[in-house]
């Protein structure tokens, strides 16, 4: 699986955190993918766009293209995009300000993906509405989410370093292809350490919505634990073990339990709740291995991509290094 993206479209935002006193600090630069991008390659991504994505100075436009691995037609690129807050005109308090979360002096980083449109529009029925609202899209996030992590420390003498990656991804499988979402790959010093995607372990084979059933047998929008492969391509672990259920219930607005319309019964008890999407992630669903380091400054870059704009409500990776 190759994740490789151009460097003339990051958005760079630098984290100054600075810890002087034991282990090493890493220092990131954090980057958001934005702009149009070619279908096989995205080496034709333009730059300087940026919410609210307006082009020639025209309204907000959602109605880019949203597949990326997906997509039929090389002249129709995929759109990359983050919503975060949004703008004085378009304020949104949906998602996070900053996707990125970065603790323990570096040696913790997740990205959170944003709330999409396909998911609320699948599940729209469920929330009482009357009509689905026309300004959905100015909302939830349709695009394609990507974005890059890269690392640097410095060792003053010979340590282990130990990673550990977990996450959640779609379980969404399409008939169209198999297609890999929700995407992670990891370096140490140029050299791949592993990689994730999402499990896709939805029985169901669709794209279009509808047909699904309860207990969480049929939820293409749900979550669950990404599969993970390290440097030789085997799957780690193998197999993947489903994610914490934390007994969360899906309301509607009139806070009511979501019913299954279509099988009549069944609350829906068993889903991801986005705000709190790290805890759903359990031990043995980690990816885990040890790099022995020398003296010395190295590097880890890490890449992100949500591969379409679909399903990615409640989606995350995250990485944790520590050194002994």
């Amino acid at each position: 699986m190759g994740v490789n993206f151009p460097t003339a479209f990051w958005k760079n935002q630098q984290d100054k955190r600075v810890d002087d006193s034991g282990p090493p600090t890493i220092t990131w630069s954090l980057n958001l993918y934005y702009g149009e991008g070619d279908y096989n390659s995205f080496e034709n991504v333009q730059t300087g766009s940026n919410f609210p994505f307006k082009v020639g100075g025209n309204d907000f436009n959602t109605n880019y293209n949203y597949l990326a691995a997906t997509a039929d037609d090389p002249n129709s690129p995929a759109y990359f995009g983050w919503y975060l807050d949004g703008d004085l005109e378009y304020p949104n308090d949906v998602h996070r300000a900053d996707p990125w979360i970065v603790e323990e002096a570096g040696r913790k980083i997740d990205l959170l993906m944003e709330a999409d449109y396909r998911t609320l529009y699948d599940l729209h029925d469920y929330y009482s509405f009357d009509d689905f609202p026309e300004t959905a899209r100015e909302v939830y996030n349709p695009f394609v989410q990507s974005g890059r992590a890269v690392g640097t420390f410095t060792l003053g003498s010979t340590s282990t370093l130990t990673i550990k990656v977990s996450g959640l991804g779609e379980r969404a499988t399409l008939t169209a292809g198999d297609y890999e979402f929700d995407q992670m790959k990891l370096y140490v010093n140029s050299n791949v350490v592993c990689s994730g995607v999402a499990p896709a372990n939805s029985p169901v084979t669709q794209f279009a919505g509808g047909g699904w059933g309860a207990d969480n047998d049929l939820l293409p929008w749900d979550m669950d634990q990404c599969k993970f492969f390290n440097s030789a391509g085997n799957q780690s672990p193998n197999p993947n073990p489903p994610r914490n259920n934390l007994g969360t219930t899906l309301y509607d607005y009139n806070g009511d339990a979501v019913v299954y319309y279509q099988n009549g019964t069944g609350t829906l008890n068993n889903v991801v709740n986005q705000d709190n999407r790290r805890k759903y992630t359990t031990v043995g669903g980690q990816f885990s291995t040890n790099l022995n380091l020398s003296a010395g400054t190295h590097t880890i870059d890490i890449f992100f991509n949500t591969n379409d704009g679909l399903y990615a409500s409640g989606a995350f990776y995250g990485a944790t290094f520590s050194f002994s």
